[in-house]
């Protein structure tokens, strides 16, 4: 189990930082975003997010994307579960090309909600399913080759695990 939440972690942080790069620095929106990002309390970070999202909502997908996933993992932490799965249901709708999204959503529901697992598995194929497509793309402008075969690689093998462990997953 320490191996999905110290990989959650991992997640959150790839999903933040793109983010950074898709605002223009000392924008109204950057400066929300790095408060919500430097939030001391599950509390304020879903504050701050709410207020990110009623004021920005129409920011990229994936600073979107990001600020859904700070406020699913606030309310993770303080086992507001269901209102974590409905702001990882948003990062799905806003970016369904999200692998990182995917694989959030797999371990929350495998680990959180069992009862849901059919729906934890279905979002764990898809992680794959979109892990291994992300192989066959070129490297983005930020990534040598090289690293976009290891993040690719890397990508890949933990969207299997995540799967793998949904699937071993009691109810």
């Amino acid at each position: 189990m320490k191996k999905y939440v110290c990989g959650y972690v991992t997640l959150i942080l790839a999903l933040a930082i793109p983010s950074f790069a898709q605002l223009v620095a000392g924008s109204p929106e950057d400066a929300l975003f790095r408060q919500i990002s430097g939030a001391a309390t599950p509390d304020e970070k879903i504050s701050l997010g709410q207020q990110f999202e009623q004021q920005f909502g129409d920011a990229p997908p994936a600073v979107m994307a990001s600020v859904f996933t700070i406020m699913m993992s606030s309310y993770e932490q303080m086992r507001d579960y269901r209102q974590a799965l409905a702001y990882g249901e948003k990062i799905v709708q806003r970016d369904p090309e999200n692998v990182n999204a995917y694989m959030s959503m797999c371990r929350f529901l495998s680990v959180n909600l069992k009862e849901d697992l059919s729906k934890a598995i279905e979002y764990g194929e898809r992680a794959v399913s979109l892990a291994g497509e992300m192989k066959d793309k070129e490297a983005p402008p930020n990534y040598t080759a090289e690293q976009w075969d290891t993040y690719t690689s890397q990508t890949e093998t933990y969207a299997r695990s995540i799967l793998t462990y949904a699937r071993t997953v009691q109810p």
